[in-house]
């Protein structure tokens, strides 16, 4: 079996040509109330898959996953909640799995078939006005949510049965647990497991730390990006190479790695700064000194005069860019997870203080620029003024 899979893939890889029957899907079609001739047609994958699969799935992303996570962190943090996480590794999943029932299983999807052997009901998972969510998947990458420790042990314990059942088993080393809260638990002892909690985790490539900071993460993408952009030093030295392609460079290589879920930001003035002296060292590399007409000499080339020759939006400007390209997009979608977190917030109260600057007062913030007296949920509903 192992031998004609192999054959099939390397026939298809050389002669770039899929079978036939992999462009076929089961389809069924949906009939509206009005008239039965006029109906929709809907794959019944989705109808097995939950909501909260984002993986390979059409219009989802990895973005989806980190702006829910990232918005639940924001508002539970806000409302002084707690939001405990459990990002579930599975122990060489694809070689423990039960060969017995493993065809039964794919006609309903092994991770469906273990959610839904959880029974996870209404009132578990973290709450908001009218919804709980008490898990993420991004194809076999899990995450387990909820207001409480108890709550989180009860769905850990049926996961871990559940799991049990098809052969998969739960890697204790790679399975972390945190919790965002003004005081955290120390761990997370679920039978046989004892996960410790960690201060930060990477999630689908983004970091999301114990106390919702986004300081943390954009250093980091910034030091990623660094290390891509010191990598290719020697093509930002050569003098072969043009002014133009090393501008290509940087900004398909290097400013898409620190751009990496910058639509779920909230970005403070500190953050921006970082960002554009990043951005502006590199641009200074590419466009290498100049002369002082004064004194003759050599110098660096000032700020002002990198933006000319840059000649378009910087960094900081991409970034709004960004977020309110996919604060539209998350509006104008009906029924889906990101647009819930987004509008929903948990039952409680908020602590005295300032609170901190929400994803959603960006956008509030980038809209007024130009357009201070419009309301932006109204604006996000029109694609092309909202795009204008």
């Amino acid at each position: 079996m192992i031998e004609m899979i192999h054959k099939l893939i390397e026939k298809i890889w050389n002669t770039e040509e899929i079978p036939n029957d992999w462009n076929m899907a089961l389809i069924c079609p949906i009939h509206k109330k009005d008239d039965k001739k006029e109906y929709r047609l809907k794959p019944l994958a989705e109808n097995i898959i939950g909501d909260y699969q984002g993986g390979f799935r059409k219009n989802k992303s990895t973005i989806d996953q980190i702006f829910i996570i990232r918005q639940l962190a924001q508002k539970t943090w806000e409302f002084d909640q707690e939001l405990h996480t459990l990002f579930v590794d599975f122990k060489k999943a694809y070689d423990s799995i039960n060969r017995e029932c493993i065809c039964k299983i794919v006609e309903h999807f092994l991770l469906e078939k273990v959610i839904r052997m959880m029974n996870i009901s209404p009132d578990e998972g973290v709450k908001l006005d009218g919804t709980s969510i008490s898990i993420l998947a991004y194809a076999d990458d899990i995450v387990l949510l909820g207001n409480n420790i108890n709550t989180m042990k009860s769905m850990c314990e049926r996961l871990i049965t559940a799991a049990k059942r098809v052969g998969l088993q739960i890697n204790q080393e790679k399975t972390e647990y945190m919790e965002i809260s003004r005081q955290p638990e120390e761990f997370l002892k679920v039978g046989p497991y004892r996960f410790k909690n960690v201060p930060q985790f990477k999630y689908l490539g983004s970091m999301i730390t114990q106390s919702n900071n986004m300081e943390y993460e954009i250093l980091k993408r910034i030091q990623m990006g660094n290390k891509c952009y010191y990598a290719m030093d020697n093509l930002f030295k050569s003098r072969i190479l043009s002014k133009t392609l090393k501008l290509q460079i940087y900004t398909t290589l290097i400013k898409c790695i620190v751009l990496y879920g910058a639509q779920c930001w909230t970005v403070r003035r500190s953050d921006e700064s970082k960002l554009r002296v990043f951005e502006r060292k590199i641009l200074r590399r590419i466009y290498g000194p100049c002369r002082d007409l004064q004194t003759g000499e050599w110098r660096k080339r000032h700020n002002e005069e990198l933006h000319h020759l840059y000649n378009r939006p910087d960094i900081v400007k991409e970034i709004k860019r960004r977020r309110l390209e996919w604060a539209g997009h998350v509006w104008r979608k009906p029924d889906a997870l990101t647009k819930t977190v987004l509008q929903e917030n948990p039952r409680g109260k908020i602590p005295l203080g300032r609170p901190r600057m929400r994803w959603e007062d960006c956008v509030r913030k980038d809209v007024a620029v130009s357009l201070p007296e419009e309301d932006w949920h109204m604006l996000a509903q029109n694609r092309e003024r909202w795009r204008q």
